[in-house]
């Protein structure tokens, strides 16, 4: 979704790297990510667009994820 000043993702499949970067949006446009449940085909694109915004984003710059607190446990529990 776009609005004016910036974008915002619903969910995160898989393959979504690939599809920003043929649309005009870009990763580094996003102010905020939301995800509305934690099957995995609206998370899996996480850790993909994550080390894509970290190599986008100067030190400091965030973009927020905002979910239940499940998604914390799954990722702390995958990259630990």
């Amino acid at each position: 979704m776009v609005l004016e000043g910036g974008s915002f993702m619903f969910d995160c499949g898989d393959g979504t790297v690939r599809q920003l970067l043929k649309s005009r949006m870009k990763p580094k446009d996003l102010k905020a990510i939301f995800i509305t449940h934690l099957h995995g085909d609206h998370i899996y694109g996480l850790p993909a667009l994550g080390m894509t915004m970290q190599s986008l984003f100067p030190a400091g710059e965030e973009c927020p994820i905002y979910s239940t607190q499940g998604l914390l446990d799954i990722f702390r529990g995958a990259f630990s």
